[in-house]
């Protein structure tokens, strides 16, 4: 990791425990915001420094009062009933391609194209280059496509077997729908 870019995220750190006025609330053992931080200096293989002034001391976070955030919102109930994202020839393609798929449950793939396209294998995005069933992007397709053995031909994205099958290979490869904005939860 370059000096810079370490300084950069080391000052947004520091600048996160004292953001509001009361560093002592966000220097806890365990706060989630500097947690992450750190957890993202060590990924880059940059070394972590606890003992840097202004940056974590570390008091257990029980010792220090401070708000917790909101809980979230519940998730909305699903009817009881077959949902518009499980029936159908587009989703019978997709339970093929995800049954027993590492990471990403039928009903969970179901979901995420039902999200991203209604399951329309022609879908076409207004605002980018996204299209298909899975809004592959044309520079997504043709990489994704080349490093698996598929066809690059951008037609290929409106293919529900293809794409579905590519969809299934990317997310096995980055355990889950990483690239996909709808989780499908």
């Amino acid at each position: 990791m370059s000096r810079k870019l370490l300084f950069a995220v080391a000052t947004v750190v520091a600048a996160m425990t004292v953001w509001s006025g009361d560093a002592a609330a966000h220097n806890c053992v365990g706060d989630w915001r500097v947690r992450q931080w750190q957890l993202a200096i060590d990924q880059a293989g940059a070394m972590w420094e606890p003992a840097r002034p202004g940056l974590v001391d570390e008091v257990p976070c029980s010792t220090v009062h401070h708000q917790q955030a909101p809980a979230p919102a519940p998730a909305p109930e699903v009817p009881a009933g077959p949902q518009p994202w499980s029936t159908g020839p587009i989703a019978d393609v997709i339970a093929v391609h995800f049954a027993g798929h590492p990471y990403v449950t039928v009903e969970q793939a179901q979901r995420i194209a039902w999200c991203e396209s209604r399951h329309n294998p022609d879908a076409r995005n207004r605002t980018s280059s996204a299209s298909g069933l899975w809004q592959f992007l044309k520079g997504t397709w043709r990489w994704e496509a080349a490093q698996f053995g598929f066809p690059t031909d951008l037609d290929y994205r409106f293919d529900p077997e293809t794409s579905t099958a590519l969809a299934a290979l990317v997310m096995a490869r980055d355990g889950g729908p990483r690239q996909w904005l709808c989780k499908g939860r």
